[in-house]
């Protein structure tokens, strides 16, 4: 888990490094993100308590884009679409993808 937690942290850098190296090919200056990192941390012990500026608590899972663009009821095509889940019984909400929390880390198998 620690490892896993250290690995969200340098995506979110990487991220940020990405998108001012953007910038900077484009004449720009570098953007300071600070201001916009207002997504709360999640709770785990170990994971930095500053905010993130990407949200891995609430991942809306949505498959329906694989009906609707990789079948006949693809709307490009005219056909008319009547949204449905690739995965049955998918429920659509909110998941997290990182433990939210220390008591979610009991459900983790450790080897």
């Amino acid at each position: 888990m620690p490892q896993y937690i250290t690995d969200n942290t340098d995506d979110e850098r990487s991220h940020v490094a990405f998108l001012n190296a953007f910038l900077a090919s484009k004449g720009e200056q570098p953007v300071n993100f600070d201001a916009f990192r207002n997504i709360p941390p999640s709770k785990v012990r170990g994971v930095p308590q500053k905010g993130r500026l990407t949200n891995l608590q609430q991942l809306s899972v949505d498959t329906s884009w694989w009906v609707r663009y990789r079948s006949t009821t693809n709307p490009d095509l005219g056909a008319i679409f009547t949204p449905q889940q690739a995965v049955k019984g998918l429920n659509v909400g909110q998941h997290p993808a990182i433990p939210v929390n220390n008591a979610d880390l009991s459900s983790v198998i450790t080897s």
